[in-house]
């Protein structure tokens, strides 16, 4: 019984390690798209000022 126990723990803890992991993809990807929308606009201010 303390075997299951643990085998259901150990999965629990597996999923949130996923469920993490994921997020932390996601968060990057969308700072890296935050980052180049905010290039693209710093380029363009710069053509306008030239």
């Amino acid at each position: 019984m303390a075997d299951k126990a643990k085998l259901v723990q150990i999965k629990l803890l597996q999923q949130e390690i996923r469920d993490r992991q994921l997020k932390e993809k996601q968060d990057r990807a969308e700072r890296r798209k935050e980052q180049e929308k905010r290039r693209l606009e710093n380029e363009r201010k710069g053509e306008v000022v030239q």
